[in-house]
């Protein structure tokens, strides 16, 4: 019996557009790192300035530190693109 094998949902591949759906997806990644890197930072900020005692400022340099790790992902994330002819 000649069986088919089916393609799982969204699997199929337009040639011409494949660059532009990786490009999108990328600028989407780089804006969601970079979405988190802001607001790791303004509650990191907001922390620092009303914290009153040392286990409070730990943690806000604690979140200071993940937002710019957060950045630096958004940085590379944009750096490894598809190359631009």
């Amino acid at each position: 019996m000649n069986q088919q094998r089916h393609r799982p949902v969204g699997s199929t591949k337009i040639v011409g557009s494949s660059k532009i759906e990786e490009s999108s997806k990328i600028t989407r990644d780089a804006a969601i790192w970079g979405f988190a890197g802001v607001m790791f930072a303004l509650v990191g900020i907001q922390s620092l300035l009303s914290a009153d005692a040392w286990y409070l400022t730990v943690g806000a340099i604690i979140m200071l530190v993940g937002a710019v790790c957060f950045a630096a992902r958004a940085i590379i994330v944009l750096r490894s693109g598809p190359a631009r002819d």
